[in-house]
């Protein structure tokens, strides 16, 4: 039923950020993945991204349309805070440019809406075990640079 579980047979809560200022949109993700048993948070986009970002995140998925505007300093922040959170960013048919740029800032990968659901699930796994492996390396040599 649980495509992804800790070694137990209870299933692995993967925790998620949605940014995203479609109301319905937003809305759709959220139901999706709360199905999933994900625990997901949503950015309150008046109350401002940096403090929803210190909290506890695995993976966040974010819009490209953020990259131009506010998404350089989103990931700054982000990856400032939570070096080890991978970023999905959900991107319409723009301008390459805006991919590259955010991959550049240290987002995981990118996916084009509309998208398949049972993908964005396996790039969120594949996110975590991303992010799970580089804290492991990272503590196991300190010195290590990694994005």
């Amino acid at each position: 039923m649980f495509p992804l579980t800790d070694g137990n047979r209870y299933p692995m809560r993967i925790n998620l950020l949605i940014i995203e200022i479609d109301d319905l949109f937003r809305q759709s993700l959220l139901d999706h993945l709360l199905l999933k048993a994900h625990r997901v948070f949503v950015v309150d986009m008046q109350a401002g991204v940096k403090r929803d970002c210190q909290k506890k995140h695995r993976c966040d998925l974010t819009r490209s349309e953020w990259i131009q505007t506010r998404g350089p300093s989103l990931l700054k922040t982000l990856k400032g805070i939570r070096p080890f959170t991978g970023v999905i960013i959900m991107t319409s048919y723009e301008p390459l440019h805006l991919s590259m740029a955010g991959m550049k800032l240290g987002a995981f990968d990118e996916i084009l809406i509309p998208f398949d659901l049972g993908y964005l699930s396996k790039l969120i796994r594949e996110a975590y075990e991303r992010r799970r492996e580089t804290k492991k390396l990272k503590n196991l040599y300190p010195g290590l640079v990694t994005r």
